[in-house]
């Protein structure tokens, strides 16, 4: 037998062990370590659920006012500003990359909205308000209202 023949059974008997292996180790009962639901930006997908987004900023006494924004060129900036399903599909990338839920998405968005409250309004004189409003491709309807500041 010549050396590129035994170069390629060895190289071949290495590939065969680097599929068996993991194929003995696997254990049918274990769940896969990704959700098998697809998340909201991975290979452009379609997002959990169909959601439309409402910020109002205001003192205690509920005058609107105008929200102070970060600069357009601000990834934040597109996601205050998202209102439509539209929009918000859009921006949801920028909230969380792989979102297996709902409910992970709410929760990036929340953590935004408070720091976000939290540097443009450091003393807590005003109220921002935040209203998701999210249809389940199950057609099951959700909404989160979300009030920080002076009670």
């Amino acid at each position: 037998m010549d050396a590129a023949r035994r170069a390629t059974l060895a190289g071949l008997a290495w590939l065969a062990v680097q599929f068996a292996v993991p194929l003995a180790r696997m254990d049918p009962s274990r769940s896969p370590p990704f959700s098998p639901r697809f998340s909201w930006s991975m290979f452009a997908g379609r997002p959990l659920a169909t959601c439309s987004h409402d910020l109002a900023w205001s003192t205690p006494e509920g005058e609107r006012l105008a929200m102070p924004l970060p600069p357009a060129t601000s990834p934040v900036h597109r996601i205050l500003t998202a209102r439509t399903p539209d929009e918000f599909r859009r921006v949801v990338p920028l909230l969380t990359a792989y979102a297996d839920s709902d409910a992970v998405v709410i929760t990036a968005l929340n953590d935004l909205l408070n720091r976000h409250k939290r540097a443009v309004d450091a003393r807590g004189r005003y109220v921002l308000t935040s209203t998701l409003v999210c249809r389940t491709f199950e057609g099951e309807m959700l909404r989160r209202t979300l009030r920080l500041g002076a009670p």
